[in-house]
């Protein structure tokens, strides 16, 4: 049977092939909790929410594991806000970059909307350059996920 696939085009078992490694490199893989740059308790690759509790020690195999089932958790709230087919690698940067700024911020944003009006890929694309921001401030390692999510975005 074929992989089940939603109107972006993307069937998940590919998606989760090319976002993870992309999301692990940005994010890291941390099998601890720690705070992030805003002092939210943090684990894995980067995991937030009412489940991550101070004090989780996970196995980075159990990382890799909520990895994808998150991955997916998410893909699947996130999809269905992209009604046009786009390259693996298109829902790779976008699935990075939802898994950093939230499945509602990214419904939302002016760069789905570009998406789903049909405008060229290099233009909803590049607003992926504009989400460099974080509690008010413009970080170096938001600058730099960017630019890697816009230059897989753009690949053919």
């Amino acid at each position: 049977m074929p992989a089940a696939k939603g109107k972006s085009g993307i069937a998940l078992g590919a998606l989760l092939m090319v976002a993870a490694p992309l999301i692990i490199h940005y994010e890291g893989n941390v099998p601890h909790t720690y705070a992030d740059v805003n002092g939210v308790a943090t684990v894995c690759a980067g995991e937030t929410g009412p489940d991550v509790k101070w004090g989780m020690k996970l196995t980075m195999e159990q990382c890799l594991a909520r990895l994808d089932k998150r991955l997916a958790i998410e893909w699947g709230k996130f999809e269905p806000c992209i009604h046009r087919p786009i390259t693996i690698n298109q829902a790779a940067a976008l699935a990075s970059w939802e898994w950093n700024v939230g499945v509602t911020a990214a419904c939302h944003s002016s760069l789905v909307r570009k998406l789903n009006e049909g405008q060229p890929p290099a233009v909803w694309c590049g607003d992926l350059l504009r989400w460099t921001y974080s509690g008010g401030r413009k970080l170096k390692g938001l600058v730099a996920r960017r630019q890697g999510e816009y230059a897989l975005c753009v690949q053919p």
